[in-house]
């Protein structure tokens, strides 16, 4: 089975991951960054057509993050295969309101982790997604540290399970060792 996670940075790079998309073949795909726009043209563009999508934000307006304003954005999983089970869980903000992004404080966002049971080679096969809290410059924040002990309760409570998303936690820090 060939798992992909993959941050696509909205509609920045398609050129770039639909071609890998084609010559890896994955079973199963993780984005992070993704409009709830773009997922029809994620199934057509892959083939994978069962999705479990769930917004971050609502990016209305213009940013200084160069996010175009295109709606719902958040994180998907998408798989060859029909989902055995799906679970969302909330590690930060409102459970039930997708809030709207605010200009300057990048993690206004929602922080989601979908966990998605698939059938694996051996039986069910948990796959969470996420995109993690950031920070400047990859330095570790006490949001960071507070969210992932929120993260590995979740982890907890699906395991076992393989951890996909873009974790803004660069090798050698404290998030990324954490998790590792």
């Amino acid at each position: 089975m060939k798992i992909l996670t993959l941050n696509c940075e909205y509609d920045r790079h398609f050129d770039l991951i639909f071609p890998f998309f084609s010559q890896e073949q994955p079973d199963v795909l993780c984005i992070q960054e993704i409009f709830e726009q773009d997922v029809p043209l994620f199934i057509e563009r892959t083939g994978l057509t069962h999705v479990n999508f769930v917004a971050n934000a609502i990016i209305d307006a213009p940013n200084i993050y160069d996010i175009p304003p295109r709606g719902k954005w958040g994180i998907a999983t998408f798989s060859k295969t029909p989902f055995l089970a799906e679970k969302r869980f909330v590690y930060a903000g409102d459970f039930d309101q997708v809030p709207i992004f605010v200009n300057h404080q990048p993690n206004s966002v929602r922080r989601n982790l979908i966990a998605t049971v698939v059938e694996g080679p051996n039986g069910p096969l948990t796959i969470a997604n996420t995109h993690f809290t950031w920070t400047p410059d990859g330095n570790t924040s006490q949001l960071q540290i507070d969210h992932v002990q929120k993260v590995l309760a979740i982890i907890d409570q699906i395991q076992p399970c393989i951890l996909c998303g873009d974790f803004n936690a660069p090798r050698g820090k404290e998030i990324f060792d954490t998790l590792a």
